[in-house]
This record gives structure tokens, C-alpha cells and sequence, in this order.
């Protein structure tokens, strides 16, 4: 991996997908187990692209047809939820009159927003969030060989939950959300945004929404 920052450079690879591939992005650090794979085989899990490990053309194809949700005014509609959310956390340890903000406001915070905005049922969040921690440890993680088969154990059980909640989130497709508004997509263009791709996208979506922020 490297990392870029001068504006110049940063032009120029965007502009160079066959050097500068996004491919491997999502790719484990540490080589996965043939029994890990076995137990991953087991829950017929099939990783696939998302918007951050795929190259041109297809990348800005998906991107396009996704974005909606991101735009500033879908974005704004946004304020009230979040301001519930903010109030709802201060609301905890404002009688305290002290708090370590990091542990009790930012650590949850940006996750249930970010949830929330990919439109994960309130019901669902916790469960995401656990699930969150499985990916980052099966894709950058460096587990020794005793623990690779509770990873991948961990992450089969993160795919079927993904699919099973793209599943039910089919059942309410007017539904606020990221991940509702794709399966909108799909409706209309189902090759480009195929089941895999939305159960794929589930699982990034829900690890993004804890783990880097």
C-alpha cells in the first residue's frame, strides 16, 4: 500500500487505473487458512466489488448510479437524525457534568449515523457493529493460525447476516437509505447492481460506518 497526498500526484493516478489498480484494496494482509477457506466455503461466501476496490470504467458507472444519497440536499435532510443522536448520547452524561468524549460521545456517534444513513434498521445496529470488527480483523488483521478459523468463522456468519438484511430491506424499498436507494437501482438495472454487489456493499458499508470513523 502506498500512501499519496500531493494534489498533482493524486491527479495523475485517478487518471492511470492500470498502474495505479484499486483492485487489492480489500485484499487480506495475512494469506487465508485452506481450512479457513473450507469454513468460508461453508457459508458460500463470495466476496466481490465495491466502490473502493473497483477500476475504471465500472467504477464511476456504479458510483454514478449510487450517489444520490450523498448529495448535499439529501445530505442536509439528514440534520435532524443526527441532532437526535448527538442529543440522545449527551443526554447520558450530561448530569455527570464530566465526560471522556471519546468514549462516550465520537466512539458511538459517527457509527449509528453512519448506519442510520445506509439505512440499517434500529433493531440491527448493535449486531453491525460486532460484525464490523470481524472484517477488519479478516482483512487486515494478522491472526495467528489458531485463530484464523474463528475469523472466518466470524466473517461467514458477517456475510450471512449482510445478505439476510439486504434481503429484508428488498421487503421496504421506499425506505430512507444508502443501501435501500441501491436496491432501487437494481430495480431498474439489475446487471449493473447485481445481489452479490448489494451484499457485498452491505458489508463494506456496515464496516465503514465503524471502523473508520
Amino acid at each position: 500500500y502506498w500512501v499519496v497526498t500531493r494534489y498533482d500526484d493524486i491527479k495523475e493516478i485517478f487518471k492511470n487505473p492500470e498502474l495505479f489498480s484499486a483492485a487489492i484494496t480489500l485484499e487480506q494482509i495475512t494469506p487465508v487458512s485452506e481450512e479457513a477457506i473450507e469454513i468460508l466455503d461453508g457459508y458460500d461466501f463470495a466476496p466481490g466489488p465495491t466502490i473502493v476496490n473497483e477500476d475504471e470504467p465500472i467504477h464511476t458507472e456504479r458510483r454514478r448510479a449510487l450517489f444520490a444519497p450523498f448529495e448535499a440536499e439529501a445530505v442536509a435532510e439528514l440534520a435532524p437524525m443526527i441532532t437526535e443522536v448527538v442529543n440522545d448520547y449527551i443526554d447520558r452524561f450530561i448530569k455527570r457534568g464530566q465526560a471522556d468524549l471519546v468514549d462516550d460521545l465520537f466512539y458511538e456517534v459517527p457509527c449509528i449515523v453512519a448506519l442510520k444513513f445506509l439505512g440499517v434498521p434500529d433493531e440491527d445496529i448493535e449486531t453491525c457493529r460486532q460484525f464490523g470488527m470481524q472484517q477488519t480483523l479478516f482483512t487486515w488483521g494478522r491472526p495467528p493460525a489458531e485463530e484464523q478459523n474463528r475469523v472466518a468463522t466470524g466473517m461467514g456468519q458477517f456475510w450471512e447476516f449482510a445478505g439476510g438484511l439486504v434481503e429484508r430491506l428488498k421487503k421496504t424499498p421506499d425506505a430512507p437509505g444508502w443501501i435501500p436507494h441501491a436496491i432501487r437501482v437494481q430495480a431498474e438495472d439489475p446487471e449493473l447492481i447485481t445481489d452479490n454487489y448489494l451484499q457485498n456493499i452491505m458489508m463494506s458499508g456496515i464496516l465503514a460506518a465503524h471502523e473508520t470513523t
